[in-house]
């Protein structure tokens, strides 16, 4: 192998300068740390969730392991040989052939991720059927083989891997030049994965884009307010507070001064609520399944929107980090030149950093994972939006709104504050 013996090479095109290498190296120290914690996270808290031993999951504890390897065995080596532009031949062979394998397993599961969430939403009657462990073990092991049998090549002459200094992977598989083992890569994993992925997502996306359609027509149709109800009782307001009676009663409730957020949100609330009474009452449909039908689906549209956002920003992560390192690939199996440094700095680092990527990407997407972090991790707002929703429930109960519909109207309207005490209403 050329130049593996070589104690110190310096060209043109390598930055030998220590202040150079020293900011090079920044990115891979603060990368190291972030891509394994979050890698760790995410193994843990599948783990130990038996809710979350699913096949779903099984790929993504998968794909956190191949990332973890990333990060302990790819990153140290390359910071290394930043730093001192050297590797003794067996260990650069290694490394070549580590970095080979993760980089293709890594996309492979990836693209294992894409179709089995493609099947999941758009396919949920067939998804148990067509999804099985068995099946998912099957398709990992094959993965598995082929990324061994790909990196095995260049060991025993089909394709090279080489020492280059003027390279940001100082020991890599050499594309320049080998068409034939470039094209046997990019046509076997590379660009089937690539494939597969973006059918898929794009998929998902319009899925979710005609079912966010079809909800705004829906609701559109289904719930007409009427003219607003004059809501305020006629009688003198009272110093600090104020008398609201519904129009089906002679009920009041008292709340706190007009200008404290829970009594507007109260207020709000009961508006609403003699509102759709008055429109089932024109409509002849009953009061509690018309409400029903507006909250869910204020809250069903709000679902898919964010379902819409989460789908293009996990498509937009994957471009951003894997499209610039398949370009380059492409470029370099039928050219003979190579690449500028500094384009080959920033598209390597780029695909290197999907092994922290891909765990924010899980939290996007997996609704159970993000929940089970949470609450693994100690945080979020679980327990205070449990607290809120129950005291908004007490409130509101005893005007006869449906328990149910304020748990989802409160949900709905994302409230803050916590609701203080309300006097219950005297029974009707």
């Amino acid at each position: 192998m050329d130049n593996l013996t070589s104690s110190h090479v310096s060209t043109n095109n390598t930055l030998d300068d220590h202040g150079a290498s020293l900011f090079q190296l920044i990115p891979i120290c603060v990368l190291m740390p972030l891509s394994v914690a979050s890698n760790l996270l995410l193994m843990t808290t599948i783990a130990r969730c038996r809710h979350l031993h699913t096949t779903s999951n099984a790929l993504l504890f998968f794909l956190g392991l191949v990332d973890l390897f990333f990060a302990l065995l790819v990153l140290p080596p390359w910071a290394v040989s930043l730093w001192r532009r050297h590797l003794p031949p067996v260990l650069c062979k290694s490394v070549a052939f580590i970095t080979m394998f993760l980089f293709l397993e890594s996309i492979s599961t990836i693209a294992c991720i894409a179709l089995d969430r493609y099947l999941r939403i758009c396919h949920p009657m067939h998804y148990q059927q067509m999804v099985t462990k068995q099946r998912a073990a099957a398709v990992i092991s094959l993965t598995l083989v082929q990324a061994g049998l790909l990196s095995t090549a260049p060991l025993i002459n089909f394709g090279r891997y080489t020492f280059q200094p003027s390279s940001l992977l100082i020991c890599s598989s050499q594309f320049a030049g080998q068409k034939g083992f470039s094209s046997v890569v990019l046509a076997t994993t590379i660009l089937p994965s690539f494939l597969i992925i973006v059918v898929s997502y794009w998929k998902i996306f319009r899925v979710a884009r005609r079912q966010a359609r079809r909800i705004a027509d829906i609701s559109s149709i289904a719930v007409q307010r009427p003219p607003p109800v004059l809501l305020v009782n006629p009688a003198p307001a009272q110093p600090h507070s104020r008398r609201i009676s519904t129009s089906s009663s002679n009920s009041s409730i008292s709340l706190p001064h007009a200008d404290d957020d829970a009594a507007s949100f109260a207020s709000s609330i009961m508006r609403a609520w003699n509102d759709f009474k008055r429109t089932a009452s024109q409509t002849g449909t009953h009061t509690r399944l018309l409400w029903r039908r507006a909250v869910g689906g204020i809250s069903h549209s709000l679902k898919v929107n964010r379902s819409l956002k989460t789908v293009l920003t996990v498509i937009v992560c994957f471009f951003t980090c894997w499209l610039p390192y398949i370009t380059q690939l492409t470029y370099l199996s039928f050219r003979s030149s190579h690449v500028r440094y500094s384009v080959e700095y920033v598209v390597t680092f780029l695909a290197l950093s999907s092994s922290i990527v891909n765990p924010l990407s899980c939290a996007l997407i997996n609704k159970d994972y993000r929940r089970a972090l949470l609450l693994s991790l100690g945080i979020g707002r679980t327990k205070r939006e449990e607290e809120i929703m129950r005291r908004v429930v007490f409130a509101l109960t005893p005007s006869r709104v449906p328990s149910e519909a304020a748990i989802r109207l409160a949900r709905v309207m994302s409230v803050r504050e916590p609701v203080e005490s309300y006097h219950e209403l005297p029974s009707a």
